[in-house]
């Protein structure tokens, strides 16, 4: 999750501002964390918000592997291994903004 920030493409996001959600399990190899997009910037840091735009549910592994380019958000998605709740519409743009 540190590596995010680094990631973040702000001319992808103008005028976004979000909560996303991240719950990683286990949680000693993930656990959870809130990265907030706002003002073309990206804060992460961990634990849990109380009302975000969008929650992923997913393990750490298979975070690991969607960073990496080992699976595709689609196929987590459609195989279970990845779970959304909240705002879909953001997270069709999560893969262009992170």
């Amino acid at each position: 999750m540190a590596e995010l920030p680094g990631r973040f493409d702000p001319e992808m996001a103008p005028g976004l501002n979000a909560v996303i959600q991240f719950e990683l399990s286990p949680e000693d190899e993930g656990g959870p964390y809130i990265v907030t997009i706002r003002d073309n910037s990206c804060v992460i840091e961990p634990g849990l918000h109380q009302s975000p735009s969008m929650t992923l549910k997913m393990t750490a592994r298979d975070y690991v592997d969607l960073a990496t380019g080992k699976i595709s958000h689609q196929l987590a998605f459609m195989t279970g291994r990845l779970r959304v709740n909240g705002d879909l519409s953001l997270a069709t743009r999560l893969r262009d903004l992170l």
